[in-house]
């Protein structure tokens, strides 16, 4: 029996107008008085999601934010996990030697050591200001909880991925990437959750469109792949539906008699 629903935003639940439509809001509404708790699953963090309001009008009962990362309700913080702090400083190394922009993300802040347009072009695409251009030297010294490196993927494989030990990474634009632990996932993020509100991957239904979405969408009991969807998502694995423009969110959930 399916409890608790998981989404992604960015989308899957966020148009690329850069918010919720006024369907998905009702649909969410209606799950929620059905009895289904409704998760944000997002590589987003809080910060960002205020700061873009992409969220508005929508009370989660939970989120799993910088892919399993920072995972919080209205209690508090469910799980928390912190990056590699050698890795970071092998890759702030990195960009010194062959300079490329590196944000890092704490969990109520966010900064970068250079804009270039791989950021703006990235950032653009999801409705993100620009952060602000700091100093990363000292980062290791702080809980850091993500990194992004906003590079095309040759690049990624010249520069970012040969200095990671205890990382990998998971790519969310063609010009960006998160660096998460290894072992880290929203999979990871949502089984604490589960485990919060004892519940079980027969539980869920999770809702997706990229490649870090994968995982969450294999181990749940009803795995919805968006018609926008990464082409991972759409070799007959998953349940496809509509795409976010057609508030595909909104017909999966009728297809499965959930509203």
């Amino acid at each position: 029996m399916i409890k608790a629903a998981f989404f992604d935003l960015d989308g899957t639940l966020v148009s690329g107008q850069g918010f919720c439509a006024p369907a998905v809001l009702d649909a969410l509404k209606t799950l929620q008085k059905n009895g289904i708790l409704v998760f944000a699953a997002t590589g987003r963090s809080p910060c960002e999601l205020a700061v873009t309001g992409m969220t508005r009008g929508v009370d989660f009962d939970g989120i799993v934010g910088l892919n399993g990362q920072l995972c919080y309700d209205a209690d508090g913080v469910i799980h928390r996990q912190l990056f590699d702090k050698e890795d970071l400083k092998r890759l702030i190394h990195q960009t010194r030697r062959t300079p490329f922009a590196l944000m890092v993300v704490e969990q109520e802040d966010m900064y970068i050591n250079q804009i270039d347009d791989y950021v703006r072009s990235a950032l653009q695409a999801i409705h993100t200001p620009l952060p602000e251009v700091k100093d990363i030297s000292n980062a290791p010294d702080k809980d850091i909880l993500l990194a992004m490196a906003y590079l095309p993927q040759d690049k990624t494989r010249e520069l970012v991925i040969p200095v990671l030990k205890n990382s990998c990474v998971t790519r969310w634009n063609p010009y960006g990437v998160d660096i998460v632990p290894n072992g880290c996932s929203k999979r990871t993020g949502i089984e604490k959750v589960l485990e919060k509100y004892d519940l079980t991957w027969e539980n869920v239904i999770a809702f997706g469109d990229g490649e870090n979405d994968y995982e969450m969408l294999k181990n749940a009991k009803c795995g919805v792949a968006m018609g926008n969807s990464d082409p991972v998502l759409l070799t007959g694995e998953f349940t496809v539906t509509d795409s976010v423009e057609q508030d595909g969110v909104v017909s999966a959930l009728k297809r499965f008699g959930l509203i």
